[in-house]
């Protein structure tokens, strides 16, 4: 039940007006691991274009998987049993030494305080993907 938003920069992966077309009550929620950027993604809608309009001059739906596909080298999946049995190998990958620390801080959680660091890499030249 995460809050949903309206994700802006999209005009790479959905054009210009940053709109998938075609669907009626749809949700697009994407789950990233933290380490390799493989993701997940649970796309679900409650009414789709139907063929029959594309006769008449409608465009056709946007295929959501396929253009967020070529948006994420890292991979993607839409079947989270999937993803959720990669995750002990993802989750053994390493980040590259060094890196440049941006931001580090700590945040207030019901179980205490976590202490958290953000750092930039530049994985090509790390040798990730």
């Amino acid at each position: 039940n995460a809050p949903g938003f309206h994700p802006e920069f999209t005009h790479q992966v959905f054009g210009e007006h940053e709109t998938i077309y075609g669907y009626k009550g749809l949700q697009v929620h994407v789950y990233f691991h933290h380490l390799t950027f493989h993701a997940y993604v649970d796309i679900q809608y409650t009414e789709k274009l139907r063929s029959s309009l594309f006769n008449r001059g409608a465009r056709e739906a946007d295929d959501v998987p396929a253009l967020l596909k070529e948006a994420m080298p890292a991979g993607l999946t839409e079947n989270k049993s999937e993803f959720l049995s990669m995750l002990p190998q993802l989750s053994a990958a390493k980040l590259p030494e060094g890196g440049q620390v941006i931001l580090e801080g700590t945040q207030e959680t019901p179980g205490g305080s976590e202490e958290w660091t953000l750092v930039r890499f530049n994985l090509g030249a790390a040798g990730m993907e």
